[in-house]
């Protein structure tokens, strides 16, 4: 048997779910736990082999069980934190220690010409010559005082278990006992677990409690668990994102239930469901009609500040034409649903399907941290420049991802479904509403969902707020305009989001809301 202890040094436990920016994470997921420990090796200046190999058997051994108590949740307050002056210590540092970086990789190349290593100790003479940096420093040294930097809200969801001890066991399996001094002396240098206020003391032991949560493959708790290949992919993200740019952990989702529990089905999830990233419009807002305006110029920015091209991206294959597997939707998330609801939109958002591949998130996580290192701007028809900013914690309920995500059995179009067939005048055909209410059910299959039980489609907003489906511009597919048309639907069991649908679902049309209070 391998047991790892995790003490919460506090009694308290800070982390943020991952699909929710409010709410908290509990129990600890393997998934974090292994990333703290692959941190840890990768913090030390001269890095330990063995450590790695070790690290290697840890993420190819199947999910471990957990021992965690139940835990309270405390009341969640908002902070407003300073943030670091980017003039100082943001991108144009970073740019730098990347210009260094790219400048050694030419120079350590034994097949680049004379020319190629010329130019490159001529840029990392420039890159390591700081001195406009220092002046900059001089310039605006006061904005680094937290009294007078920018402030940002910020929510630390936390809980107190009944037991500081979380166990992570896997029966039956074992390491060495040269590999088990070295994963002891590792989880030595582990620290916290989560958010930085998290101190733990972490350490093998031989008698764990009894387990609280086992794998199952239908459990209804979802964590995020450890693959072979783990370790590479953590490695490859911070290449990344360098502690700054936008990033998600490399997890695979493992279900979980009680021990002797029976094994129930979680809600379905669509298909084209998965990490998403939102960025809000600073200073403006959009009104609803600009929704597909607004989504076609992020992914045409995203694409721009692209190096790698993966179908997942453009939604194309290798032959040019319309791919028939998920890929990126570009979305709008309308102020809907409430009774002051404005409809305008309030930022746009950029959701990667559930299928795609380390590869393929790498290249799209690349492309939105270009972007936002660049400019962070859109430029939409008519020459309309809105500046968007990643929203890690958004304050406003339209951009949060539980808005959009909780699980439910019926859900109603924030913005219209676009139909698969051309625009026709009301009344042209007898049955369009039944053809209508099966088309927007065949969509629910399309994104691997069952059948719903139950459609209703209608010009007229079903959410307060929400823009009437002939308010928007025709939206086309080629030269083929498609009929617009809301819609509820509801189905038998419990489905989670994000869920968008219908023909213009990449461009944000058929962005759905859960209705709270309708599970059964």
């Amino acid at each position: 048997m391998l047991a790892i202890e995790v003490e919460f040094l506090t009694g308290r436990y800070v982390a943020t779910a991952h699909d929710d920016r409010d709410g908290f994470e509990w129990p600890p997921h393997p998934a974090r736990l292994f990333s703290a420990l692959v941190a840890e090796w990768g913090s030390v200046e001269e890095r330990d082999d063995s450590e790695r190999e070790v690290l290697r058997r840890l993420e190819a051994m199947p999910p471990p069980s957990i021992f965690a108590s139940e835990a309270v949740e405390r009341s969640i307050v908002t902070h407003y934190v300073p943030v670091n002056d980017a003039n100082i210590t943001g991108s144009a540092l970073w740019r730098r220690s990347q210009q260094v970086d790219d400048a050694l990789a030419v120079l350590g190349d034994g097949g680049a010409s004379a020319k190629q290593r010329s130019s490159a100790e001529g840029k990392l003479s420039a890159a390591r010559d700081v001195g406009d940096l220092v002046a900059a420093t001089v310039r605006h040294g006061t904005n680094t005082l937290p009294a007078v930097r920018v402030r940002q809200a910020r929510t630390f969801p936390s809980v107190t278990p009944m037991s500081p001890v979380v166990a992570f066991v896997w029966e039956g399996l074992d390491l060495s006992a040269a590999e088990r001094l070295t994963l002891d002396r590792l989880m030595e240098r582990v620290t916290r677990l989560g958010h930085s206020s998290s101190l733990v003391a972490c350490r093998l032991t031989d008698s764990p409690p009894m387990v609280t949560h086992v794998p199952a493959e239908t459990g209804e708790l979802r964590l995020r668990g450890v693959s072979a290949g783990q370790f590479d992919a953590l490695v490859g993200e911070f290449g990344l994102h360098r502690g700054s740019r936008p990033r998600s952990l490399p997890c695979t989702a493992v279900g979980y239930s009680a021990p002797g529990e029976t094994e129930t089905s979680g809600p379905a999830v669509p298909n084209t469901s998965g990490d998403w990233f939102v960025f809000e419009f600073k200073g403006v807002r959009l009104p609803s009609h600009q929704l597909v305006a607004a989504s076609a110029a992020l992914r045409g920015a995203i694409l721009a500040n692209a190096t790698d091209l993966p179908e997942v991206l453009h939604g194309h294959d290798v032959n040019g034409r319309p791919t028939g597997q998920p890929h990126v939707s570009f979305l709008g998330f309308p102020d809907v649903g409430h009774g002051h609801a404005s409809g305008q939109l309030l930022g746009a958002g950029v959701m990667l399907p559930c299928a795609a591949d380390r590869v393929e998130r790498r290249a799209v996580l690349a492309a939105i941290g270009r972007w936002l290192e660049g400019s962070g701007r859109l430029m939409l028809r008519g020459g309309r420049v809105v500046t968007a900013e990643l929203s890690e914690g958004p304050a406003l309920r339209s951009l949060q991802r539980a808005t959009w995500a909780s699980a439910s059995q019926e859900w109603v179009s924030a913005t219209p479904l676009a139909l698969p067939w051309r625009a026709r005048k009301a009344g042209e055909r007898a049955n369009e509403w039944d053809l209508a209410a099966e088309w927007v059910a065949d969509s629910c299959e399309h994104v691997g969902l069952a059948r719903p039980e139950w459609v209703q489609v209608s010009i007229p907003p079903l959410l307060q707020g929400a823009l009437p489906a002939n308010g928007y511009p025709a939206f086309r597919q080629g030269t083929t305009a498609r009929r617009l048309v809301h819609a509820r639907v509801r189905f038998t069991e419990p489905v989670a989001g994000p869920l968008v649908l219908g023909s213009g679902r990449y461009f944000g049309l058929g962005l759905m809301r859960p209705i709270r209070g309708a599970l059964s």
